[in-house]
């Protein structure tokens, strides 16, 4: 998948659905506006050269699959999300 290395996200995004940026090799950088309160399972997996994500308040996330970043080899370090808002899938 294609996308640009530093994709603007609107101040009004409340979700980012599953598997959204999955396997996205060129996304390097993203930023989440305070709006964000969904991130789905594989998100963001396997996007290679994902390096940062930052959030202006991750309090206000109130569901973050704990797979959304798996295999971001690049990511220095996963985003940290309250424990009560992670949600494992089996």
């Amino acid at each position: 998948m294609s996308a640009p290395e530093y994709p603007s996200v609107g101040p009004s995004l409340t979700q980012i659905l599953q598997c959204s940026f999955y396997n996205c090799s060129s996304l390097k950088k993203i930023t989440f506006p305070s709006s964000l309160k969904f991130i789905g399972q594989s998100a963001f997996a396997n996007c290679s050269s994902l390096t940062e994500v930052s959030c202006e308040l991750f309090s206000s996330i109130e569901h973050a699959d704990i797979s959304a970043f798996d295999d971001c080899l690049s990511l220095k370090e996963k985003p940290k999300f309250p424990r009560k808002y992670c949600y494992y899938y089996y």
